[in-house]
This record gives C-alpha cells, sequence and structure tokens, in this order.
C-alpha cells in the first residue's frame, strides 16, 4: 500500500486540484486536499481493488483520485455544480476511467451502483443519512463526521451480518456542513 500510495503521490499534480476561487482554509477543500488524512482514511476503510465505494462529496477530486486508484469503480457525488465540473474535468483528463461523477444531493446516495462496500462522506451530517447506511454492504464500511457546528466526531462504521450499525469512534474533526437534507440546519 505505502509504494502505491508514494507512486500517486508522483503522478498527481496538486496544483491541478486546487481551485483560486476558494479560500484553501476552507474546511471542504482542506479536508479534499489533505494527503495524509486521505491516506488514513483509506487504511481505515480498508479499501482494496474489488471496492465498489461511493464518495459524498467530490470537492476538489484530489482525494477521488485517491479512491479510484485503490479501488474498483468509486461513484462520486457532488451538490456544487463548479466543483462537480472542476473534478470531472480534470480526472478524465488524467485518465481515470473508473469514476462515475454525479452532480446532486448526496444525502440518499445513488441507488444505480449501490450496494456500496465503502461510503465515505467528506462533510459532517448530523445524523448518520439513513439511505447512506442501506446502500452500504453487509461488512461493509463508512467514514463519515457526525455533529454540528461546534463539534463533530469522526466514525467508521461498519453493518454487521444482521444489518445493525457498529459505530467506532476514531476522534474530532472540523469539516464543513454536510449540504443537502442532512446538513445542521434541516430538520
Amino acid at each position: 500500500m505505502q509504494d502505491r500510495y508514494a507512486e500517486l503521490l508522483n503522478k498527481l499534480d496538486k496544483s491541478l486540484f486546487l481551485n483560486e476561487e476558494v479560500d484553501i482554509n476552507e474546511a471542504y477543500y482542506k479536508f479534499a486536499l489533505d494527503t495524509d488524512f486521505i491516506l488514513k482514511v483509506v487504511m481505515l476503510l480498508t479499501i482494496n481493488d474489488e471496492d465498489n465505494i461511493l464518495e459524498v462529496g467530490t470537492g476538489s477530486g484530489y482525494q477521488t483520485a485517491f479512491l479510484a486508484e485503490f479501488s474498483k469503480h468509486v461513484t462520486t457525488i457532488e451538490i456544487v455544480k463548479d466543483y462537480y465540473e472542476k473534478a470531472r474535468n480534470i480526472l478524465e483528463s488524467i485518465g481515470y476511467e473508473n469514476i462515475t461523477f454525479i452532480n446532486a444531493d448526496g444525502s440518499d446516495g445513488y441507488t444505480i451502483n449501490a450496494q456500496y462496500d465503502k461510503i465515505l462522506v467528506t462533510a459532517a451530517a448530523k445524523e448518520v443519512p439513513k439511505e447512506l447506511f442501506k446502500q452500504l454492504k453487509v461488512n461493509g464500511k463508512m467514514a463519515i463526521a457526525i455533529g454540528d457546528e461546534k463539534l463533530q466526531k469522526f466514525y467508521i462504521i461498519e453493518k454487521d451480518n444482521d444489518g445493525e450499525m457498529i459505530k467506532h469512534f476514531l476522534g474530532n474533526v472540523n469539516l464543513s456542513e454536510f449540504k443537502g437534507k442532512h446538513g445542521w440546519n434541516n430538520e
């Protein structure tokens, strides 16, 4: 894994994914460009070459490239049209063919490509979206932050053989708000 990670770092030019119109300190982009955090999540999710992955929040597309490199297929959903278009253009131009790009609210996932081995949510939701959990395979894993603008807890969530949710708390994080119906300010 470490060798593939090093190769990917050499292959990807991080500057391609920077958005001049977005302050790099914005939590959404900061998360998506943090290579150490991305590698930790890839390792915690135990992503492998056979995995079908759902990424909710494409952002810059940098993290999407990591997921695509280590898995069989990635479906990535982005609610912000400008982010979606830029990430799609970059990733297609550098040759990624195992990614499905969707411009929509990711709250309900994407049932057409479900069931997913792994789900990664790149923003903090007020709770685990039920529709996303339904699309997770038995023994699948989801990485998600749960909380509000004051406190967010990062979890790896597993779906056990009985379809029950098992939460593994990993620590506090500071991510942007999940947009759509599972955002902090939506009832």
